[in-house]
């Protein structure tokens, strides 16, 4: 049977290429020793004819934008939207107590407790007792995120300031990873299939994914006839639950900020636009049951919810209760379970209210 790829380019299997080339030497130079030299060269001839059909195969894929990776790739997502979203490094305020007059001054070195490394950004002198500034990761990446009231230490003391500042509010944001190629590959083929249309709601959304972090977003238009949109996104490969961190409307900052800015140089004008968090409703899972019980088939568990959560939960969305038993029942080694008892029911999310894994609990 040939071997049909996901392009729908059919090749023969190598088995079936040296039964031909075996074939085609019997019949110009007859039988011939099963190690001879004619057995050999169709050897040779079927394994340059596979890895020739190899190749074709492979550049049939690439032909097909849902299909190509690496290169390929690349140039098809440049071609409809640009590079993919390279990591950027957190960043944002910390305080330092101190003499009041003591310099603190620029690319002076920070650590964290565990280890990860940031600099201040520009200097400053302490006044009134503490000076706050601007600092971000030395290392780009969702790792360089830091929460509020995290305490950084300089690598080398100042004198006159404080061992260890304090980082305000909203904490250091801003911080994401290298989008995938899955992911960029999602973006391009969005564009494709919804070609822009002047700021309709795919537009909205397919901005607020250029912005580095973002990998959801929704568009709530607001009451009729008010011209108001609310966008909502969600960071999951930034953060353990997905929120942005950072304040609304009028004062945006953190993560809000770098999205509300964005949308603002793409989408058309006059326009009222909100960007907001989604509020976490945290959803618990319980699991009677569960055969075999494994720490494995847990963890297959899990990450199937997690996968669930990241589908089909959307702002004011609603959870139905039988996905529960079909991404438990998909899991890796799962073989079956008795019930699952919370949730309960399905699970409606208010407005704005978007559903987000909390703890799974297995019992006998």
């Amino acid at each position: 049977m040939p071997i049909v790829t996901a392009s729908g380019f059919a090749r023969p299997t190598f088995d079936e290429l040296l039964a031909a080339r075996r074939a085609g030497y019997q019949g110009k130079f007859g039988d011939s020793p099963a190690d001879g030299v004619n057995a050999r060269l169709a050897e040779l001839d079927a394994e340059m004819l596979h890895a020739l059909y190899a190749y074709i195969e492979y550049e049939a894929q690439q032909f097909m934008p849902m299909h190509a990776t690496g290169t390929r790739l690349l140039e098809w997502g440049t071609f409809l939207i640009g590079a993919p979203k390279a990591a950027t490094a957190a960043a944002g305020t910390t305080r330092f107590p101190g003499t009041d007059g003591t310099e603190v001054p620029a690319l002076l070195r920070l650590t964290r407790d565990d280890g990860a490394e940031f600099e201040v950004v520009t200097g400053g002198i302490v006044a009134a007792g503490a000076v706050d500034v601007p600092v971000r990761a030395l290392t780009a990446g969702a790792a360089g995120n830091t929460v509020a009231a995290a305490v950084l230490t300089p690598v080398n003391p100042v004198l006159g300031l404080a061992g260890t500042g304090s980082v305000l509010a909203p904490g250091l944001t801003g911080g994401a990873d290298a989008e995938t190629e899955d992911a960029y590959r999602a973006r391009y083929l969005v564009r494709l299939r919804e070609p822009p249309a002047g700021g309709n709601d795919t537009d909205h959304v397919s901005w607020m994914l250029e912005v580095a972090g973002v990998t959801r977003g929704w568009v709530r238009r607001g009451a009729a006839g008010t011209g108001e949109i609310v966008l909502l996104f969600m960071e999951d490969d930034t953060y353990a639950n997905g929120i942005p961190v950072g304040d609304g409307a009028p004062n945006y900052s953190g993560d809000l900020k770098r999205v509300y800015d964005y949308v603002e140089t793409k989408a058309p004008s006059p326009g009222v636009r909100y960007v907001k968090a989604p509020i976490a409703k945290v959803v618990d899972v319980t699991i009677n049951g569960l055969s075999p019980d494994t720490p494995e088939v847990r963890a297959a568990i899990e990450a199937e919810l997690d996968d669930l959560f990241r589908r089909r939960a959307r702002p004011g969305g609603v959870m139905r209760y039988s996905w529960f038993g079909e991404a438990v029942s998909v899991a890796t080694g799962e073989d079956g379970f008795d019930a699952i008892t919370s949730p309960a029911l399905s699970v409606i999310c208010e407005e704005d209210e978007i559903a987000i894994r909390g703890e799974v609990t297995y019992e006998p």
